[in-house]
């Protein structure tokens, strides 16, 4: 008997009010953390690229 291979999906859909229109991420993962992380990811790829948020110029400070 084969172990069974447990797959998490995690999905999201978002109104943008500035395109009128709904994103949509859709990803799966090997626990709920991982497919949580990759739909994020891909709903904030689909806004930089339709122009709805730009890219993080700053810098990031590591607090001592």
């Amino acid at each position: 008997m084969d172990p069974v291979l447990e797959s998490f999906i995690a999905e999201l859909t978002v109104f943008v009010k500035a395109l009128n229109r709904s994103i949509t991420g859709r990803e799966s993962g090997s626990n709920k953390q991982s497919a949580s992380k990759s739909c994020a990811l891909s709903i904030v790829r689909q806004l930089y690229h339709l122009g709805v948020i730009e890219a993080f110029n700053g810098s990031i400070k590591s607090v001592k």
